[in-house]
């Protein structure tokens, strides 16, 4: 570990560290990648699932932009409303 500096600021010091990388030769091989067999059958799999989830994202974002459109006139009228303290 190497020390740069010592930092002052607002009655706290802080160390700015350099901090050694691994060298290169304990990364893997970029060459020894393994990918997997994907069929035709998979990718329609995973097609169907990720319609599934785009419906139920779809879903969720416009049941949540009802429920808010449907609290709104509650919200405005609850803004000039009487207090109810008095």
């Amino acid at each position: 570990m190497i020390i740069l500096a010592d930092v002052v600021s607002r009655l706290r010091v802080y160390l700015l560290v350099k901090t050694e990388r691994h060298p290169t030769e304990t990364r893997p091989d970029m060459d020894n990648l393994d990918f997997p067999q994907v069929t035709a059958a998979d990718i329609r799999e995973i097609e169907k699932r990720a319609h599934e989830l785009r419906a139920q994202a779809m879903a969720d974002g416009l049941r949540f932009i009802g429920r808010a459109v449907a609290a709104l006139p509650g919200k405005i009228a609850g803004l000039f409303a009487r207090p109810r303290h008095a």
